[in-house]
């Protein structure tokens, strides 16, 4: 290789480096931006930044716990359904007392039935 050649050969791997750093620059900054939207999001969003937490494995305890209404009779207390309610998952025992979240399928809202446990 001759002494031209190489200082060629070099001059072309300093502007590729240099083509190189401008683009990580470019993708530097728009992640900073990135990063600004998504926090002011978070800010801005109690329920997200409490998903956000338990995707990071947090608990579940961060959520806030909106109202829902207390039941003792299987049916909806909003609309008085009983043909088509869902569990939605979520059943706490506490005082005595079984409280399972339901969700009713003609009105979509959500309820909670209270039980006294069956020995």
């Amino acid at each position: 290789m001759t002494e031209a050649q190489l200082l060629k050969r070099t001059e072309g791997l300093i502007h590729d480096a240099k083509g190189h750093c401008e683009a990580a620059t470019e993708l530097r900054v728009m992640a900073r931006r990135l990063n600004t939207a998504i926090l002011t999001q978070v800010r801005a969003q109690p329920y997200r930044r409490a998903l956000r937490g338990l995707a990071h494995g947090g608990s579940d305890r961060l959520l806030p716990k909106p109202e829902y209404v207390e039941t003792v009779e299987e049916r909806c207390p909003y609309c008085l359904g009983v043909d088509v309610i869902k569990p939605l998952g979520r059943v706490e025992a506490s005082g005595g007392k079984v409280r399972a979240m339901y969700c009713c399928g003609t009105c979509d809202r959500a309820f909670v039935h209270v039980r006294h446990p069956q020995n």
